[in-house]
This record gives C-alpha cells, sequence and structure tokens, in this order.
C-alpha cells in the first residue's frame, strides 16, 4: 500500500533521481482567459516543491506523490489558485495534502469552508507557517496541522500541542534537499522543509497503520502523545536544543576511517591541516574550509575517494561540523 501525498507548491522535477522509485503523477493550475483550468505539465518553476516533494519522500518512501504547481518563479500565487487545487482534491483517494506555503490575507472564509470539507473526507492537511512569523493561513485553521521549524532536543523530533495556532515545531537542521537538474543543495532551515519533514513522518504513520486515512482529531492526538514537548515558550523555539559536542564526535587518532578522511581533507582543500587531534578539525563552520554550496560537490568528492555511497537527503549541517562528525556518520551507512 502507498500513501497518496498531494503536493501543493511549484511543481516537482519529474525526473530526479531522488524520485526514481516513486510514483509522480499532477497538473499545474494556470488561468486561460478569466477561468482557471489544470495543465497535465509536471514541471517546477523554481525549485521550491522539489525540495519539498524530496524531504518528504526521504522521511517517507512509501508514497505516491500528486504534484499541484501553483508558484510561480518567486514562489508566489494567488488564493483562487489554491481554492481551485485543494477543490480538485476532494473526493479525491489522496491521503495527505502539504502545502509549504502561507497567505497573509484572506477576503473571505472560502479557503476555510474548502479545508473542512476535505478535513471532513478525513483528508490530512499540513500547512507551514510563513518564515517572516506572520499570521500564516491555511496554517493556523483549526482543521490543520500548522508547522515551523526549530533545532530540538533530537534529530527529526517534534514538539506538538494541539491548542496551539500553529501546533507543531518540528526538527529542521539545515538540510540537503533535491532541486532541479538532477541536483542537491544544502539550504537553510526554514518552516516549507519542517512541513514537509511532518508530512513524511505522517506519511510513514498511515503506511504502518496501513490506512489511507485518518481524522484530524485522532492524528492530533497521536502527534500529542509522540511529541517531545507539549508546551513551550517562544523564546524557546529560536533557541537551539541540540548542537554537536565534542564527546559526540570524538575519534581515536589511529582509527582507520579518520585516516583517510584527514588524507581526503588534504587532497580536496589543498591544505595541511593539524593531526594532533583529527577528529576536532573544523569543516562546515565559521572557522573551516567548506562552505554550504561547497557541500554537495565535496560529498561527492568523499564518495569517489573513499568508494561510498552517501544519501544526500539524509544529510544535514550536524554531520559535517568537523571531521569527527562526518566520520560518525560515514560509519553509520
Amino acid at each position: 500500500m502507498k500513501v497518496k501525498v498531494a503536493v501543493i507548491d511549484s511543481g516537482i522535477e519529474l525526473y530526479h533521481e531522488a524520485f526514481k522509485d516513486i510514483h509522480v503523477s499532477g497538473n499545474r493550475i494556470i488561468k486561460k482567459g478569466c477561468c482557471l483550468e489544470k495543465n497535465e505539465d509536471i514541471y517546477d518553476t523554481s525549485g521550491h516543491g522539489t525540495a519539498c516533494a524530496s524531504m518528504i519522500v526521504s522521511e517517507c518512501p512509501y508514497v505516491d506523490i500528486v504534484s499541484i504547481g501553483i508558484l510561480d518563479r518567486d514562489g508566489k500565487s494567488n488564493l483562487a489558485a489554491l481554492e481551485f487545487a485543494l477543490e480538485s482534491l476532494i473526493n479525491s483517494d489522496v491521503s495527505i495534502i502539504n502545502m509549504s506555503l502561507a497567505f497573509n490575507i484572506l477576503v473571505d472564509q472560502k479557503l476555510y469552508r474548502i479545508m473542512k470539507k476535505l478535513s471532513e473526507q478525513n483528508v490530512t492537511i499540513i500547512a507551514s507557517m510563513s518564515n517572516e512569523g506572520n499570521v500564516s493561513y491555511p496554517a493556523v485553521y483549526d482543521n490543520v496541522i500548522g508547522v515551523r521549524a526549530g533545532i530540538l532536543e533530537k534529530e527529526r523530533g517534534f514538539w506538538f500541542h494541539k491548542g496551539e495556532p500553529i501546533q507543531c515545531i518540528m526538527d529542521c537542521v539545515t538540510p540537503v534537499v533535491a532541486v532541479p537538474q538532477n541536483k542537491y543543495i544544502m539550504i537553510p532551515s526554514c518552516n516549507s522543509i519542517a512541513a514537509a519533514r511532518l508530512t513524511g513522518i505522517v506519511g510513514k504513520l498511515l503506511w504502518k497503520k496501513k490506512t489511507n486515512k485518518i481524522c484530524y482529531k485522532t492524528l492530533c492526538d497521536w502527534l500529542q502523545n509522540k511529541a517531545l514537548r507539549n508546551e513551550w515558550r517562544e523564546d524557546e523555539v529560536y533557541t537551539r536544543f541540540r548542537v554537536p559536542e565534542k564527546r559526540n564526535w570524538f575519534v581515536e587518532n589511529n582509527d582507520p576511517v579518520l585516516n583517510r578522511m584527514f588524507q581526503v581533507i588534504g587532497q580536496y582543500f589543498q591544505k595541511r591541516f593539524s593531526d594532533k587531534q583529527i577528529c576536532d578539525i573544523e569543516l562546515l563552520t565559521r572557522k573551516g574550509p567548506l562552505k554550504m554550496e561547497m557541500v554537495i560537490p565535496f560529498l561527492k568528492y568523499v564518495e569517489k575517494t573513499m568508494n561510498i555511497k552517501i544519501d544526500y537527503l539524509k544529510v544535514n549541517r550536524y554531520h559535517l561540523i568537523t571531521v569527527g562528525t562526518l566520520v560518525k556518520y560515514i560509519k553509520s551507512l
């Protein structure tokens, strides 16, 4: 059984390797004259939809994706296009709708009424809070699970309070995501990717339970029970509750993988590093030589020279803080 997830976004790059084992269907909402209609083409106008969908399938590979493109190359759309896209999913077999987008102003209650119909059909609706922190529709609706990003006590953990307007804080350390042209990049943590991660987690829940639908209250109760915390202060959302520490990345200097990595970084950065304590050599830090835009070329070089395979979608900044954190990650493969 596969869980069907609708991703209402900028579209998806259909032939990206991240989706090689995923069935992707969908359409794009276009304006023709004064009307909106579906265009059967599936493509990504900005890369945002591909990034979000890649996070979903990274968390749950047991999904079929329905891509509905409404965002333009600047990440903009209009309320009518969103409403049209959502109305097309009423009475469908979609289990989850992911919307990593937000509107700050509404003119009427039409959007809420559509959400209500979908929720009554036990369709799970997950939406991100605006990165600017404004009131975010549809994330604040009482039939939608609103999500924002944080750095929490546990990797891929979440906080959940079903009484909050934005109920979920999802752990999201600077991740690697898929983008068009069959590429990957590391991007800053953001609410869009946090919402996509929660969508994948919920998708896996449905897959494990062998069910396509779950009612809103039951899902909220499950998330409330599984959450790391159910209460928090606003200032805590901006606190890093988890940072790599030396005791977590310590590897003895005589470790063969550590020594091979020492050779690799010397070759890649064309630099002589101190071998006094190899695991402490900084990489993706202010002092380190690795920058975010260099992460994927560096990882490809590591793969080639060490004859290993890295799942880029499982990598985040904390795996690359020091040589020790990277070696620990490689040993976990």
